[in-house]
């Protein structure tokens, strides 16, 4: 069965992130400590969404609000919401360049644009609730058991089928445990529940009575057979595939390199879905998977790379540089000595999962594997490069401007340097010239 995702089929879910955008953009509310709206925002926009949480206080919480937490996080995984310094301290939030060319995007566009963002950027290590539950998994093993049933059908709840063993039901877990995975598929239109079909049984904690999948959700489940969550999202979760068989694992791994973003024909099963021709595949490629290209040599990135404000350096790179280059750079303009494993944490936060690391980690993505033009910065973002896992030295990166220059240059720049370098090992010269007297 073939099923054409239609306008009626992603109203609300449009309809919702507009409207969150739009209320940041009048607004520009503050965030918190921990980088995310505030409970008075959240309070407030809570009554502006389709599926507003009944009962909501002002005391609440952005977790306690799951459509707001899906659509706040994936706005600045993306880059359509971007925070900003208010003071020495605190920041706000406002909308960016990037949401409003999305705005010029047709409805269709715009669907599997947040979509995709979502499957590529949403980090659900962060929400703590669900840690250690294999969440993204489960979302892979629903989305195949949605495709399976292939037609649009009601499914109640039971308190039976939660162990983990072979074949288990990944429905009946998500509507029972993971039940905020649930809820953000309902956001995007794959099932849908009324509220009375919820039950709260703690402040954070409830489940699922009934769900009905969708027409929508068909045909993204069918799209979604060799596109999964777990390869596709850029935090990688272990990979347990529990209750899948024998033969659909070796086809995905069979699958795996060619169906990953970037690859050709990544985004074709996903453009089956929508009338033909109306989605803008370029668009979508630009805006959320930027592949070094011809251009990317005639591009500069000028970062300013600051240990406090009386040291920082100013590096210029091309876009085709790796984060291996502008590690050497930040070595070299700083005169440390190049001997310790280092991590670039794009999110500003220290030990994060959206990290870069080093060629000699465990962790992938690796420094010498990812081109800048591939890691969608944008000017006055700043990230952190973190060198030395035992001292610690922690540089602010800052992505000052990005422009296209008609020389090509060949390494990385440092074209300002402003303050001393400090010492990377002080004291270690005078305590071994101390042992050497001894002797």
């Amino acid at each position: 069965m073939h099923l054409i995702i239609d306008e009626t089929d992603i109203r609300s879910t449009l309809k919702d992130f507009e409207t969150l955008c739009s209320f940041i953009a009048s607004n520009k509310p503050m965030l918190t400590a921990s980088g995310n709206l505030g409970i008075k925002a959240c309070f407030e926009l809570n009554n502006l969404m389709t599926y507003s949480e009944a009962n909501a206080k002002k005391t609440d919480h952005m977790n306690r609000y799951p459509s707001i937490t899906l659509y706040f996080m994936t706005g600045m995984n993306c880059g359509f919401l971007e925070s900003q310094p208010v003071g020495s301290q605190k920041k706000a939030v406002t909308v960016t360049e990037d949401y409003v060319a999305f705005q010029q995007m047709n409805d269709f566009t715009k669907y599997l644009t947040l979509f995709l963002a979502w499957m590529r950027y949403f980090n659900y290590d962060e929400l703590l609730w669900i840690r250690g539950l294999y969440g993204t998994n489960n979302i892979d093993i629903a989305l195949d058991e949605i495709r399976i049933i292939g037609k649009p059908l009601s499914i109640e709840r039971k308190d039976t089928s939660l162990g983990f063993s072979k074949g288990y039901d990944a429905i009946q877990l998500l509507m029972n445990i993971n039940p905020i995975i649930m809820y953000h598929l309902r956001d995007f239109g794959i099932v849908s529940f009324k509220q009375e079909d919820t039950v709260k049984i703690s402040k954070y904690e409830d489940f699922i009575n009934k769900i009905t999948i969708t027409k929508l959700g068909l045909a993204i489940s069918t799209a979604c057979l060799t596109r999964k969550f777990t390869w596709v999202n850029e935090i990688k979760e272990d990979e347990i595939y529990l209750g899948y068989k024998d033969d659909v694992t070796k086809m995905y791994e069979n699958n795996y390199e060619k169906n990953l973003p970037g690859s050709a024909g990544f985004l074709k099963p996903f453009l089956e879905c929508f009338p033909k021709n109306i989605v803008d595949a370029d668009a979508i490629n630009r805006m959320l998977f930027p592949q070094k290209g011809p251009d990317s040599s005639s591009m500069v990135y000028e970062f300013k790379v600051q240990l406090d404000r009386s040291c920082y350096r100013v590096i210029q790179c091309r876009g085709d540089h790796t984060f291996e280059d502008l590690h050497l750079a930040i070595q070299k303009a700083f005169d440390f000595d190049n001997d310790h494993l280092y991590a670039f944490f794009m999110d500003g936060k220290r030990w994060s999962h959206n990290s870069i690391s080093s060629p000699d980690s465990d962790k992938a993505p690796f420094a010498d594997e990812v081109c800048i033009v591939e890691s969608r910065l944008r000017v006055n973002q700043s990230i952190m490069y973190l060198f030395d896992f035992g001292d610690e030295w922690p540089f602010k990166v800052t992505l000052l401007k990005i422009f296209k220059s008609d020389s090509v240059i060949l390494h990385p720049q440092i074209v300002k340097s402003v303050g001393e370098s400090p010492e990377q090992y002080p004291g270690i010269a005078e305590e071994w010239y101390d042992d050497d007297d001894e002797d």
